[in-house]
């Protein structure tokens, strides 16, 4: 008899999903989630890691502090971040040419100039 247990790993889309798995002792099947908070995420998720400057998590904590603050809600640096690649993916902007460093930089600063020339409402 082969074991053709399967870890749920490779089958889901997430792990915020309980998954089945059989118990140590080879008896019947129980639910079981990986260790750590379960995920808020609706659709296909990763965990990556990113090496960000220290200049860049302090911003990133000072914003999320500051939304606290004027909100009341509780802004995690990956929401932030999660936010910014959204926004810039249901953008128009054409940045997949850019040479790295400051060229992509100012690609992304006349963007964000053009948005918020065009939401400025005239005044009479």
């Amino acid at each position: 008899m082969t074991d053709e247990r399967n870890d749920g790993v490779d089958d889901k889309k997430s792990f915020s999903e309980p998954r089945s798995d059989v118990g140590r002792d080879g008896g019947g099947e129980r639910l079981t989630r990986p260790p750590g908070r379960p995920a808020v995420h609706g659709e296909d998720w990763s965990k990556v890691t990113v090496v960000m400057l220290n200049r860049q998590v302090i911003f990133l904590d000072r914003l999320s502090a500051d939304i606290r603050a004027a909100t009341g809600s509780i802004v995690k640096r990956a929401e932030i971040i999660r936010t910014l690649v959204d926004l810039l993916t249901e953008s128009d902007v054409q940045a997949s040419e850019a040479l790295p460093g400051s060229e992509l930089k100012d690609i992304l600063r006349n963007a964000l100039a053009r948005l918020g020339r065009e939401a400025e409402v005239p005044t009479a």
